[in-house]
C-alpha cells in the first residue's frame, strides 16, 4: 500500500468538482451539512488538498477524500468510519493507564493476523 502524492489527489479532487460543477465552498457546506466529521471541514482545507498543500492523512483530509470517494492509498481506502470505530472502542475499554494500553495495543497487533494484509513485493506483509 503506498501513499498517492498530494499533487495527484488534489487534481482528482479538481477534476470532482468541475465535473459536478461545484465550488470548493459548496464542497465545504455540503460536508459540513451531513456532519461527516467530528470537526466542520474549511474551504481553505479543501484549496488544500485540491493544490497538493497537505502531508498527510489529517481528519480533513480523510473526511473529504471519503466524501468524494478518492483514495489516499493505492489500492485501499482507508474507512474514516471503520477509524471512528476502532477509536471508540478503545475509548470503551481503555482505562487511561500505560498498562492498559500496552495489552491493548498488543492485541490489535495480534489480530492483525486475522484480517487480510496488503503484501510488498517479496511476500511481506506491509506495516
Amino acid at each position: 500500500m503506498t501513499r498517492r502524492s498530494p499533487v495527484e489527489i488534489g487534481l482528482e479532487l479538481r477534476r470532482w468538482l468541475a465535473d459536478r460543477g461545484m465550488t470548493e465552498q459548496q464542497l465545504c457546506d455540503e460536508i459540513n451539512r451531513r456532519k461527516l466529521a467530528k470537526d466542520r471541514v474549511s474551504q481553505s482545507w479543501i484549496s488544500r488538498i485540491c493544490n497538493g498543500g497537505f502531508k498527510r492523512p489529517s481528519r480533513q483530509v480523510l473526511v473529504v477524500l471519503e466524501y468524494v470517494n478518492i483514495p489516499f492509498y493505492d489500492g485501499i481506502t482507508k474507512s474514516l468510519t471503520g477509524r471512528q470505530t476502532i477509536e471508540r472502542a478503545i475509548e470503551d475499554v481503555w482505562d487511561g493507564s500505560a498498562k492498559s494500553a500496552r495489552a491493548i495495543a498488543q492485541l490489535l497487533r495480534s489480530a492483525g493476523a486475522l484480517v487480510r494484509q496488503p503484501t510488498r513485493q517479496g511476500g511481506k506483509a506491509a506495516r
